[in-house]
């Protein structure tokens, strides 16, 4: 096992929850940081999960201490209701967590 760490945005969707599951299955991260808008059930020793407000994601610039980002984040025009909230979940959060992830020389 590595001291690589990852964090994931998007870890409760269909794609977020696979990934999770190969990263904890991999010898190459020590530690998985699921950032969510809910409380979560977790039963991998390797994750860390924080219950974020995606509305002011920057609040959160000390979780991006990591190696590797993922960005699993996505919904549909059905869930977001309209297509404001779809740009939100879908555009918004995803550029804003990419810059956080520049500043802070995340390598991967």
């Amino acid at each position: 096992m590595t001291n690589k760490t990852a964090w994931v945005l998007g870890a409760t969707g269909l794609v977020g929850t696979q990934l999770v599951k190969e990263l904890s299955n991999s010898k190459i991260y020590s530690g998985i940081h699921l950032l969510t808008r809910s409380e979560m059930k977790i039963t991998d020793a390797k994750c860390i999960g924080h219950v974020v407000d995606f509305n002011n994601l920057s609040k959160y610039s000390d979780l991006f201490k990591v190696s590797d980002v993922f960005i699993c984040l996505g919904t549909t025009i059905k869930k977001a209701k309209s297509k404001e909230a779809f740009r939100k979940v879908d555009y918004d959060y995803v550029i804003e967590a990419a810059k956080m992830a520049k500043t802070a020389n995340v390598e991967k």
